[in-house]
């Protein structure tokens, strides 16, 4: 699923883990 879903690798994977944290965390910020 993970392969399906990230075809370019672990790396791209944990970028976009990071951004989604980001995005989370200045989503709490603003509320």
């Amino acid at each position: 699923l993970g392969s399906i879903l990230f075809p370019f690798g672990p790396t791209f994977h944990l970028l976009v883990v990071v951004l989604a944290i980001l995005l989370f965390v200045v989503d709490l910020a603003i509320l």
